[in-house]
């Protein structure tokens, strides 16, 4: 978030907590503060932050916050990005699943979901990977362990055994 967004935000909620209503604090005891979460999607615009003081923002859910605050327009934006982003990553992790189990493979769906969050973290990773598996699948288990072992994304795997 940058410095000027920041002021703002501050100045938009007249340096007041939005959540218990203390004004006249010192800057320095103000925090802009999302009320759509990055893992729900939220992102950085003006609608979607607040002023908290220090006491609320470290105190008060975002659960409650996300309840009191959001706008119909921002959840309507939010959850659309977010049911795009779940169905795709649920699609993902069962195709992987059921690649791995035509194959032999097991693994439990919350084993492919630390797979894949660890390491196919980027669009490149799980591309190249699904590639993989069409191409050769009972090359699956082998780059797994070897990513699981080296703690390595897909895409550093790659790079590592190309020939240079």
């Amino acid at each position: 978030m940058t410095k000027k967004l920041r002021e703002n935000i501050f100045e938009r909620d007249n340096y007041t907590c939005q959540w218990c209503g203390k004004n006249g604090i010192d800057e320095n005891m103000l925090l802009p503060a999302h009320i759509r979460t990055a893992c729900l999607c939220g992102d950085d615009r003006e609608s979607n932050l607040i002023t908290l003081c220090r006491y609320c923002y470290n105190h008060v859910p975002n659960k409650e916050i996300m309840r009191k605050f959001e706008t119909t327009e921002n959840k309507r934006v939010f959850n659309e990005l977010y049911q795009q982003r779940v169905a795709g990553y649920g699609d993902y992790v069962n195709y992987i699943k059921s690649v791995f189990s035509s194959n032999g493979l097991t693994g439990t769906r919350p084993q492919i979901d630390r797979f894949v969050k660890n390491y196919l973290p980027a669009e490149d990773d799980l591309n190249g990977f699904k590639a993989e598996l069409e191409k050769n699948p009972k090359s699956a288990r082998d780059i797994m362990t070897k990513c699981t072992i080296r703690k390595i994304t897909y895409t550093e795997y790659i790079n590592q055994t190309e020939p240079s």
